[in-house]
């Protein structure tokens, strides 16, 4: 199953060391930023089924923000990370992105908010506000670091599962309009 993932978030954050870690399983000092976006890709098992992941790493700079609406427009699972010893990249979150989602992605994409480098001493955003949060706008909360692996491996993991609850939701959707139709056509005698 083939799974695309838009990453989003102000510049900075770690969105591009975070999809790294996620992809080649270690941190990659003196990542540079990403100029309008990047693609990854990473394949894994989830019960049996094989998740094939296409990432689209999106800039954060905001000379890129209209470019990124193309990557997450038609994403049906959108990743909005901060840093969570940043307050202002959690307020961009809140204030900007979320509502970006809302106006140009899809009505049905599923949103993952990840506060990112919890590896760092100082925090300015604490867990229970970033969760409240998500919840306010139905969004799973995830936090990672990038650059210890903690937490990065779940988030994606999760997306493979919810992925997964989708396809069999859409295919009992299906049946059901097939077994429908089947009524509906299906007459006396």
């Amino acid at each position: 199953m083939d799974v695309k993932v838009a990453v989003i978030g102000e510049t900075g954050v770690g969105k591009t060391s975070l999809l790294q870690s996620f992809v080649t399983g270690k941190f990659a000092f003196g990542t540079i930023s990403t100029s309008s976006a990047a693609f990854m890709r990473k394949t894994i098992e989830i019960n049996g089924q094989i998740i094939k992941f296409q990432i689209w790493d999106t800039a954060g700079q905001e000379r890129f923000r209209a470019m990124s609406a193309m990557y997450y427009r038609s994403a049906p699972f959108i990743i909005a990370v901060f840093d969570v010893a940043k307050k202002q990249t959690f307020v961009e979150i809140q204030n900007y992105w979320i509502n970006e989602i809302k106006q140009h992605g899809d009505k049905n994409a599923a949103v993952f908010i990840c506060g990112n480098k919890i590896d760092q001493p100082q925090r300015e955003i604490t867990t229970e506000e970033a969760t409240s949060y998500a919840q306010s706008v139905n969004a799973h909360y995830f936090e990672c670091s990038a650059k210890t692996l903690a937490g990065v491996p779940q988030l994606f993991k999760e997306i493979g599962a919810v992925s997964l609850k989708s396809e069999v939701k859409s295919g009992e959707k299906a049946l059901l309009k097939v077994k429908e139709v089947h009524v509906k056509q299906g007459g006396c005698c």
